[in-house]
């Protein structure tokens, strides 16, 4: 994901030619251990410093969300929660498929000194995410984060805007209680969804927080 470079934390290294390394990994994450060729790695590394976490601020408050239009949902709403858009009651929302816009004002309280985070907690399924109208870029996996450079970071309120895509199997469902008129969808793969099918957890779930890398 990253293409970030750096020597394992912790190598030990034993007598029947095995070796024991501690990686840090986020969540469904993933790394290439490449072995040394040139036999003179240490027997055993030293210990990393011990470091607490970097304190994070939640992204807390109103979200304003604006639907895609044309897809039977209302054109916008506001929650004070993130909330899973299949646990609504209102079936434009329920059965949603599309794209929806997020936006609040958050405050830094003080102008960065460092590049920060944005880790938008879980997304389901895509997100791409603005600061001031300056794009921070596409979260598309675990972990659902985006770099904020420093420089953007002063002290104040920020408009943070993020646009949240899912998957169409929700509104495929949500189709199979309309009439053929009313549809929205329309596809050949009629057998694959019918009005029981489970529907695809969508939406901004967060916890959305800010704060410097650890």
């Amino acid at each position: 994901m990253t293409g970030m470079i750096c020597l394992a934390n912790v190598v030990q290294r034993h007598d029947d030619g095995s070796c024991d390394i501690a990686l840090d990994l986020p969540a469904f994450g993933s790394a290439i251990v490449v072995f040394r060729r040139d036999g003179v790695a240490p027997e055993r590394t030293a210990e990393p410093h011990a470091t607490e976490a970097a304190e994070r601020t939640f992204v807390e408050g109103t979200w304003t969300v604006k639907f895609q239009p044309g897809r039977r949902a209302p054109e916008s709403v506001r929650w004070d929660r993130l909330i899973d858009w299949t646990t609504s009651e209102v079936d434009g929302i329920r059965y949603f498929s599309g794209t929806a816009t997020y936006s609040m004002q958050c405050e830094m309280p003080v102008h960065a000194q460092t590049d920060h985070w944005l880790d938008l907690g879980e997304v389901r399924e895509v997100a791409e995410v603005n600061l001031d109208g300056k794009p921070l870029g596409t979260a598309w996996t675990y972990p659902f984060r985006v770099k904020v450079p420093a420089g953007l970071l002063r002290r104040g309120m920020h408009d943070l805007e993020v646009k949240v895509t899912n998957v169409w199997n929700n509104r495929l469902v949500g189709d199979k209680f309309l009439d053929a008129s009313e549809r929205i969808t329309r596809t050949n793969m009629q057998h694959v969804h019918n009005k029981n099918t489970p529907l695809v957890p969508a939406g901004l779930l967060g916890p959305v927080t800010l704060g410097p890398p650890r």
